[in-house]
C-alpha cells in the first residue's frame, strides 16, 4: 500500500489538496500506524479523516460567509467603474464627432 504522506502530483493553484495536507503529521501518523489494522481501527481512522475534512469544510464556509460582503462591495464597486467607464466612451465620442465636425 502507498504512503499516505505520498502528494498530490498534477493538483492545480492548491485546489486539490493531498490527504496528508488535510490531516496533518500528527493525524497522519496515526493513520499509517493503522495500515493492516483490525476492522474497528480502520473504522476509528475513517472517523479521524472524517472528522478533520468536516473541520475544514466548516472554516472554509466560515470563510466564505465572511468574504460574502467584501465580494458584494467589490462587485457594487466595479458596476458603477463600468458605469462610469461607459458614460466616458460616450462623452469621448460626442467629442471626436464634435471635433471631426468643427474641421
Amino acid at each position: 500500500m502507498q504512503s499516505l504522506q505520498a502528494q498530490n502530483p498534477g493538483s492545480d493553484a492548491g485546489l486539490h489538496l493531498s490527504l496528508a495536507r488535510i490531516l496533518g503529521p500528527e493525524k497522519l501518523n496515526q493513520l499509517e500506524k493503522l495500515q493492516g489494522a483490525s476492522d474497528y481501527a480502520l473504522e476509528e481512522a475513517k472517523h479521524l479523516v472524517f472528522g478533520q475534512v468536516r473541520e475544514i469544510v466548516e472554516s472554509l464556509q466560515a470563510q466564505l460567509r465572511e468574504s460574502e460582503p467584501l465580494v458584494a462591495d467589490l462587485q457594487e464597486k466595479a458596476d458603477s467603474l463600468e458605469d462610469l467607464n461607459l458614460g466616458l466612451l460616450q462623452l469621448l465620442k460626442l467629442c471626436m464627432v464634435g471635433e471631426a465636425c468643427a474641421s
